[in-house]
């Protein structure tokens, strides 16, 4: 019985290692996607600014 439990034990500490250890690498992910979004925060103004509005200005002279 006694065995029993240490094994039991054992695998629920496994269990919460390997749990601590995706959140770890959840986090990193989620860091890392952090950056990339701050990082590429203005290209949005500038592909309006560049890219869509010549492209309507186009359409509505051609049209």
């Amino acid at each position: 019985m006694n065995s029993n439990q240490n094994q039991d034990n054992r695998n629920k500490i496994l269990e919460q290692d390997k749990l601590y250890q995706f959140s770890q690498k959840a986090e990193k992910v989620g860091n890392a996607m952090k950056s990339t979004g701050d990082d590429i925060a203005g290209c949005g103004c500038l592909i309006t600014l560049f890219v869509t509005i010549p492209v309507i200005l186009l359409l509505i002279f051609v049209l």
